[in-house]
């Protein structure tokens, strides 16, 4: 195992996943895709469980699963219409998300580790477009330090792989601001 304490130093890095965990976006995420779904390839699906299942995959494997559970083959071309609709719609839905959709405890959670001084960062499978705005709009941007989206690290690799990855945005974010203030408060950005 690879040591990350010139990293890190003493503290500990904490990453979260963003959807379902930090914020209820289950009803956006479905609406917005059943739409693009029929939209795009005018087709529907019985139940809610059908697409759902799929949800904490990145886009691109997301969109095709539901068909591919049907054994229904699905055109590439047709799977960049449904994801391009579907990215339309998410931007729509989430620009008006609030606060009101933060999981209950979520913001108490992230203060009290942001106190202790943890590093915290999101790791999602939303695209860095839609992810921003989910996390700017649920008003959960100035607790983390970084962010990492399914473009960052959704590669192909070995999961060790996409985690170095998430170790390289860090890294990054640490070039560019520190992660907190000296009283361990989040930066206002």
């Amino acid at each position: 195992m690879k040591d990350y304490s010139r990293i890190f130093g003493r503290k500990k890095l904490i990453l979260f996943d963003v959807d379902g965990t930090l914020v209820d976006t289950i009803g956006i995420q479905l609406d917005a895709l059943r739409e693009a779904y029929w939209t795009c390839a005018k087709t529907s699906f019985e139940t809610d469980e059908e697409i759902t299942k799929h949800f904490g995959k990145p886009a691109r494997t997301m969109v095709p699963s539901p068909f591919l559970d049907k054994g229904k083959h699905i055109a590439s071309k047709t799977i960049s219409r449904i994801l391009e609709y579907h990215q339309k719609k998410m931007k729509e839905r989430l620009a008006k998300l609030g606060k009101e959709n933060v999981l209950p405890g979520v913001k108490r959670l992230l203060e009290r580790l942001r106190r202790d001084e943890k590093i915290l960062g999101t790791i999602t499978a939303n695209q860095r477009e839609t992810g921003k705005i989910l996390i700017r709009q649920s008003g959960l941007a100035p607790y983390f330090s970084f962010h990492t989206y399914s473009d960052d690290t959704y590669t192909g690799k070995k999961i060790s792989e996409r985690y170095q990855l998430v170790l390289e945005a860090y890294r990054r974010a640490q070039e560019s601001y520190p992660p907190h203030n000296q009283k361990g408060r989040p930066h206002r950005r």
